[in-house]
């Protein structure tokens, strides 16, 4: 019996050794299978980090081309409502008389020469007016 009560001593330093005498023998494969999946969980959370630092760059990326292209609309916009301002403009001022100068002959000349036509292959038949071919083409 001496035998193996010293066998059995043995065996308890042993288990004591490896458990740092905290965890009973029985609870180490418990505390082995927390361990994987304490690593498994980290390994999962450091992977939806780096794709949610994906995701938010490329929402600042969108966000950014949508300012651009905002910025664009705006200058568009403006640049639009000038043109049709101006042949609102023109449009007017051709129903009234063109202005008057007075030459040293005392000849009536107009001020400002007649609108050019244009250099497009633009069916002289269209009737409608600029403003109205402008804002078809808007």
């Amino acid at each position: 019996m001496d035998e193996t009560r010293s066998l059995q001593e043995r065996l308890d330093a042993v288990e004591r050794a490896i458990t740092d005498a905290e965890t009973p023998v029985a609870g180490v494969e418990e505390a082995a299978e927390l361990t994987s999946r304490v690593e498994a969980v980290e390994a999962d959370l450091d992977s939806l980090q780096t794709q949610i630092d994906e995701v938010e760059a490329a929402v600042a990326a969108v966000r950014g081309y949508v300012g651009e292209i905002r910025h664009v609309n705006e200058e568009v916009e403006r640049t639009a409502t000038a043109a049709v301002a101006a042949v609102e403009r023109f449009e007017g001022a051709s129903d009234a008389p063109p202005p008057i100068a007075r030459v040293e002959d005392e000849r009536a000349v107009p001020e400002t020469p007649s609108p050019a036509k244009p250099v497009d292959d633009a069916d002289d038949t269209d009737d409608r007016s600029i403003l109205e071919r402008i804002r078809s083409t808007l």
